[in-house]
């Protein structure tokens, strides 16, 4: 697999749409916190990294980042989409 055109559409339908359901809106929310908060850094980090914690490490979501932190090396295409889906957003 070379490029995210080369994924199975299935594989593709299936890692999208986990993207985009699991991680994506944990994401958000944590974005949402910083552009409204209005305390100090050190608070702001105390807050985000609960918050992740709760979010992200008491879901499903742990296991499908787990995933892409695992795989994307061997496949590529993961971390493209990753990036595609979330990091360009």
């Amino acid at each position: 697999m070379t490029g995210l055109d080369d994924l199975h559409p299935t594989k593709r339908h299936y890692l999208t749409g986990s993207m985009s359901s699991g991680i994506a809106p944990a994401f958000e929310t944590l974005h949402q916190v910083v552009v409204s908060y209005d305390g100090s850094t050190l608070d702001l980090l105390t807050l985000l990294i609960e918050r992740l914690y709760a979010t992200v490490f008491t879901s499903d979501v742990e296991l499908l980042a787990r995933i892409i932190i695992s795989e994307g090396r061997r496949f590529p295409v993961i971390s493209e989409l990753y990036h595609q889906l979330l990091v360009r957003h």
